[in-house]
Parts: C-alpha cells; sequence; structure tokens
C-alpha cells in the first residue's frame, strides 16, 4: 500500500515524544515510591502535591496524543486508500516500490489483478519474484545495469502469474534519488503483441498478395510521389523499386507519357474521385500500353486526400490482340464486300460473254460470206473489234471475281517479264526508267500466262501513272520466300492459304505515293485517282492473285512512292518453255455430226451456224439432260460434242460424266465464259477436255474442234 513520507515521519516523531513522556512519568513514580524522603519534601517545602498534579498532567498529554495520532492515521489510510482508487482507475499498470536490494516495499492494488498476488504478501519480496526472464532478474540484470549506469530501464521481460502462466510484461524503471531504490511500472502488453503478431501477419498476407497480384499496384503521396510499389513493378519492367520510391512520374518518364497521369492524379486529390485511364508507357526501351485504376486514400477523421492508391494492369498483349481482331474483322469486311462485288461482277461477265458470242459469231460469219472488196466488210470488222473491247472488259470483270483464269501452264515468272520486257518499257512515261532484277533460279508457278501478264502490266502502268509526269524509276524484282500464317495476317487480302514457298514479283516506284485512305480504298472495283479511267486495272489484279490461290501486298508512303508484292504459290513441276508455230487452219474443213448443248438461244445457233460453215451438221439441245437423251439415242453418230458448263437441270461436268460412262473416246469440248479451271483439272480422265472460253469467234471454233478432232 502507499504511504506518505512526511505523514510517516511526523507521526513517528510523536510518538517518540509521547513514549518520552510515560518513561519520564515512571520514572518519576518509581523514585517517589523508593524514596518517599523527596515526595515528603516536595510536600513539606512547596506545601503541594506536586507528584500528583505531574502525573494527571502527563496522563492527560498522553492521551491527547494518543487520539491525535490516531486521527492522522486514519486520515492518512483513507489518503492512501483514495490515492490508490486514482492511480488504479487511472491507468491499469501496476507500480511498485523497491529499496536498493530490490525489496519490494509498497505496491499499488493492480498487482493483484496482473499477477494474481496480494499487495500485501509482496512487500519485502524480491522483484525476481515477478519476473520470468533471467536476463532482467538478478544484480547483474538488465534492468540493475540500467538503472546503474543510466538511472532508469525501459525494456520487457516475461511476467509470471500466481498460477505460474507468463505473459509479455513491459518496465518502466526510474531510481530514486542517494540510491534508495527505485520505482517499477509494470503493464501487461498481451493483447499489443496479440495486434502486432495480426499486424505483422496481415502485412505478411497483404505483400504476399501483392507480390502474386498480375499488376503493378502503388500508393503515391500528396506530392505524387510513390511512397510504395510491389515487386510486380520490378519483376514486369525489369527496373529497381528503390529507384523509383520517392519520385514523380514526371522524374522517371517523358513528359508525353507523364503528363496525362500527373493530371489525373491531381483531379483525384482534387475532386476525391476514382478514375481509369489508358496510358502509353515507354519503360527500359519497351512499349507498354498499361490501363490504370487509381483512387483516393483519405484517413479517417480526415477531410483530406493524403495519398493516392492504384493498380496498373499491362494490357499490352491485349490491345495487341484486340488491334488484330479489328483488323481481321476490317480485312474480312473487306473480304466479303469484294467476294460479293465479285459474285455480281462474274455474273454480268457470264451473260455479257454469252450475248458477245452471238455479236462476234453473226460478225465473223457475215464476213465469210462477203467479198474481200465489198464496203460492208470495213464497218463488221468495227463491229468485231468493239465487241473485242467489250470482252476484254467483261474479262476484266471474270478476273476481279476470281473467276477470270482459263489455262494454266507450269511457268517461270521471270520467264514471263523478261519476255515483257520490250512491251513494258513502250507502256511507261518516257521519263521513267524500268529497271529488272530477275532471279532465274526461282521455282516454277501454275498460271494463266494471259492472266498474270495482265497484272503485270497494271501494276507497271499504274507505277508509271504514279509518276505524275516527272522523272523516277521503276524497278521489278523477281523472287522466292517462305510464308507463314504471320506474313498472310499482313497481306492486302489474309485467307488460309497454306504455309511454304512463294514466289514473289515486287514493282517499286518512286512516285508520289499514297496515304493510307487511298491504300485501303486502291483495290475497290472503279475507284480511281485519275480523271479518266473505268478503275478496274487494280480490282482485276486481286481477282487474278486471288483466284491463283496468291495474296498482295501494298506499302506506301505519301511523297516517297510504293511497292505492290504479289505472292504465287511455288510448284517443283518443271517449266518448260514451248515455241509455237503459227498453224494454218482457215482451209480446215471437218465432216461428222457434232451435239451442241447450251441454255442459251443465241449461244445455240451461233455455234451452229459456226460449226456448219466448217463442214459439220449440227445437233442442238437446250441443257445437259436433253442432251444425254438424244446421245443416248443413237451415240454412234457423233463425232464430237460442245458443251456449256453451266446449265440447268444438269450441268455440263456431269453431263460429261454420264457421257463417258456411254462412250468413253469421243471427243468433248467444254464452253465457259466463267473460270472452270479447277473443276475441269479434277476429271479423272487420261486426257482432259478440250476448252473453249466465251466468246469465241470462227478462227478459235476451228482451231478447237481440228485440234480435238486429230
Amino acid at each position: 500500500m502507499f504511504s506518505d513520507n512526511n505523514e510517516v515521519r511526523k507521526n513517528r516523531d510523536h510518538l517518540w515524544v509521547t513514549i518520552s513522556l510515560v518513561i519520564l512519568l515512571s520514572a518519576f513514580r518509581f523514585i517517589s515510591t523508593l524514596a518517599p524522603e523527596v515526595s515528603a519534601f516536595f510536600q513539606v517545602y512547596t506545601e503541594f502535591p506536586i507528584v500528583e498534579v505531574i502525573s494527571n498532567m502527563l496522563f492527560f498529554w498522553l492521551v491527547g496524543l494518543l487520539w491525535i495520532a490516531y486521527h492522522r492515521w486514519k486520515n492518512t489510510v483513507a489518503y492512501n486508500h483514495k490515492l490508490e482508487n486514482i492511480i488504479s482507475s487511472i491507468s491499469p499498470d501496476s507500480i511498485t516500490v523497491v529499496n536498493s536490494n530490490r525489496t519490494i516495499t509498497m505496491c499499488s492494488g493492480q498487482i493483484e489483478t496482473m499477477f494474481g498476488i496480494k499487495p500485501k504478501k509482496l512487500i519485502g519480496q524480491s522483484t525476481d519474484a515477478l519476473y520470468f526472464d533471467r536476463r532482467v532478474r538478478g544484480e547483474k540484470g538488465e534492468i540493475a545495469n540500467n538503472l546503474e549506469k543510466y538511472g532508469f530501464h525501459i525494456g520487457q521481460a516475461t511476467g509470471k502469474r500466481k498460477n505460474g502462466q507468463t505473459f509479455p510484461l513491459e518496465i518502466i524503471t526510474g531510481a530514486i534519488s542517494g540510491n534508495n531504490g527505485a520505482v517499477v511500472l509494470m503493464r501487461d502488453i498481451t493483447e499489443r503483441k496479440n495486434t502486432e503478431t495480426a499486424l505483422r501477419e496481415s502485412e505478411a498476407r497483404f505483400e504476399l498478395f501483392m507480390r502474386y497480384l498480375p499488376g503493378c499496384a502503388f500508393i503515391k503521396d500528396s506530392n505524387l510521389k510513390y511512397i510504395y510499389l510491389n515487386s510486380y513493378c520490378e519483376k514486369a519492367f525489369d527496373c529497381n523499386i528503390s529507384d523509383a520510391l520517392g519520385k514523380t512520374d514526371s522524374e522517371l518518364l517523358p513528359p508525353k507519357q507523364s503528363n496525362p497521369i500527373t493530371k489525373n492524379d491531381r483531379k483525384i486529390i482534387a475532386e476525391h474521385c476514382e478514375t481509369n485511364y489508358v496510358t502509353e508507357t515507354d519503360i527500359g526501351g519497351k512499349k507498354y500500353s498499361m490501363m490504370t485504376y487509381a483512387f483516393p486514400i483519405i484517413p479517417q477523421q480526415e477531410k483530406e486526400c493524403t495519398m493516392i492508391g492504384g493498380i496498373s494492369l499491362d494490357i499490352t498483349d491485349q490491345k495487341n490482340a484486340e488491334t488484330e481482331r479489328r483488323n481481321i474483322e476490317k480485312q474480312m469486311l473487306q473480304s466479303q464486300k469484294l467476294e460479293s462485288l465479285g459474285v455480281l461482277g462474274g455474273g454480268i461477265a457470264h451473260d455479257f460473254n454469252n450475248l458477245l458470242v452471238g455479236m462476234l459469231g453473226h460478225a465473223d460469219l457475215a464476213l465469210t460470206k462477203l467479198p474481200e472488196n465489198a464496203a460492208s466488210r470495213e464497218n463488221l470488222e468495227e463491229v468485231i473489234v468493239s465487241a473485242q473491247r467489250a470482252a476484254d472488259l467483261a474479262n476484266q470483270l471474270l478476273a476481279y471475281s476470281g473467276e477470270g483464269k482459263f489455262i494454266v501452264e507450269t511457268t517461270n515468272i521471270s520467264d514471263i517479264v523478261e519476255e515483257m520486257s520490250s512491251l513494258l518499257n513502250v507502256s511507261i512515261s518516257k521519263k521513267a526508267i524500268l529497271d529488272f532484277k530477275l532471279n532465274q533460279t526461282i521455282p516454277s508457278i501454275k498460271c494463266d500466262q494471259t492472266q498474270i501478264r495482265q497484272v503485270i502490266m497494271n501494276l507497271i502502268v499504274n507505277a508509271s501513272d504514279s509518276l505524275d509526269g516527272n522523272s523516277g524509276d521503276i524497278l521489278i524484282e523477281t523472287g522466292a520466300t517462305q510464308l507463314t500464317s504471320d506474313n498472310f495476317n499482313n497481306t492486302y487480302f489474309p485467307s488460309k492459304l497454306p504455309h511454304g514457298e512463294y514466289v514473289y514479283v515486287k514493282i517499286s516506284d518512286t512516285g508520289i505515293g499514297m496515304d493510307e485512305k487511298i491504300c485501303q480504298s486502291v483495290f475497290d472495283p472503279f475507284f480511281t485517282t485519275k480523271f479518266a479511267g473505268r478503275g478496274l486495272g487494280l480490282a482485276a489484279v486481286m481477282g487474278i492473285i486471288r483466284s491463283h490461290k496468291g495474296t498482295i501486298t501494298l506499302d506506301s508512303t505519301l511523297g516517297k512512292g510504293t511497292t505492290f508484292t504479289i505472292y504465287l504459290p511455288s510448284t517443283k513441276e518443271i517449266a518448260i518453255k514451248k515455241t509455237t508455230n503459227k498453224l494454218d487452219n482457215e482451209s480446215w474443213q471437218g465432216s461428222g455430226v457434232v451435239l451442241v448443248a447450251d441454255d442459251e438461244e443465241s449461244v445455240r445457233n451461233v455455234a451452229k451456224m459456226m460449226l456448219e460453215s466448217i463442214g459439220f451438221d449440227v445437233i442442238i439441245a437446250q441443257n445437259g439432260r436433253e442432251a444425254l437423251e438424244i446421245f443416248k439415242e443413237d451415240s454412234a453418230k457423233f463425232c464430237s460434242i460442245l458443251l456449256d458448263l453451266t446449265m440447268p437441270e444438269l450441268g455440263g461436268i456431269e453431263t460429261y460424266h454420264e457421257i463417258r460412262k456411254i462412250d468413253n473416246s469421243i471427243p468433248i469440248i467444254l464452253s465457259s465464259g466463267y473460270n472452270k479451271q479447277d473443276e475441269i483439272t479434277q476429271i479423272n480422265d487420261e486426257a482432259l477436255p478440250a476448252f473453249l472460253k466465251k466468246p469465241y469467234r470462227l478462227h478459235s471454233m476451228r482451231k478447237i474442234f481440228k485440234t480435238a478432232l486429230n
């Protein structure tokens, strides 16, 4: 229990005075008893009972002193009890006073609550009864050493309760002056330790979460300086986190990259709002697309934003994938548009060719019946020229639709370019310089040479036009390369082409070039940048390359020039250069009966007249089924058959196979304005049927039948 030292000292002084008076009174009475003459002396000479008076005075003095001592003791006890209650209500800590021998002389009532030991039982015991740790116990313990050196000690130890339970204890000790002991404050820090343990575990979980978070988590202070970055930042961006802490974005990134981030951060601090934004960042020489979610951090009981937190996710791959997806969608839309236009153009060209068969056929037949000096011959020849130009236009429509490939041969594309060199030189501007860089060792390709010549001619003319009348260079280069899906994705109209070796023709010019908008429309039909023109040149190029299972790339920069590169699949077959001998077919006459099947009446009629003019008898059929029935009735009388490929009820290929079941040796000639080369080559005959392209003329009809029958 606590005691006031001054009050104790006063009470002790009063007690000694009282004891001294009692001893003096007792001595006086003892002397009076042993020496009656002394008492008699006082009575005789003083005539007064001095001994009784003095005794009574001393008695009453003693009683008064005892009464005063009692009341002071009572007040002291009440004061100490009140003080103890005040201290206990203010602090849950235990306070003890020890002497220089570490013996407890006083302690507060909280000792019992903390240690389970009544304070009275601890008075006179060593403080070692309260400590479990050896490092703080004894004369050479940590507490004693610090008191001796510094006069105070602050530390932790393990306390020991009466039941043997231990608990974490914080000890604050201050020495009493004069080496008279010390005051010891002891505090149970079990709850604090549990809180610290929970905090460490929480921080460990937080750090573990942040370590595996697939994004860059950050915290910035009110000055926009980084005060926290998770380990992902270091791993993802190959940088040292310590280099970024304490710095702002403007100190770490170029202004173009940091300014948008700083602007968003200031908005968060000013408006206390959350925000999302995407930035393009260059870190360590590598470009990243970062999507950031940032938010204000406002501590409790505060109104201002003191920090900014957020997470930045690397969406570079996703953005690239999204860009690629949009490009693919764009290319698919372009491909669908071109395909739909191609179907339309092919249908028009097919019907147009059927009309031209009648025009050219009748004009040719009329010429054969006119004398050489007839005035009308010139008019008929002009009709034929005009019809032939119309046929060329139809062929361009067929080329655009991908249906323009008719005669497929194995050839070397460098040989084609070399053969065209003279024609190309006279087709370009006189101010243009045409150079060739031809690789003669490249693999062969299978193509319609006429169509490939048209592609090269169209591209060369386009390159010459791009010079815009100025001097410039045009380069034609051939070669071979391996293409994969990545290469196909960068082509103008990518499709599921097989990987492998492709032969290319690259045509470059140093002309005015094209911007991105023109590049996106350059292959559209009827698109042209010239004042006059049909705009079918590059559209036809695209259709021809597509029909040959190839692709094309376009690289153009405004003011620097343009490069077109066409890619065609190579073949292992070896190209053989053919020498052509002009045969005189004008006098050849045939004989026998020819079966003609076509669903167009005008085509049937003109074919019948052409064949009759060269010596054949003709039987006509309106479709394949009717032709098959006629052939079944008397197959032996027919020397040859002319079949249109596209007929109702039974098409030309189906009719061909049915006839072959009856007679596998009769010459059959297939005719169409469409490209049916793929269908024809799939016929498993030893000798493929002959093919007569619409619109045909009399001399081509004579030549094809002469070849077929011979």
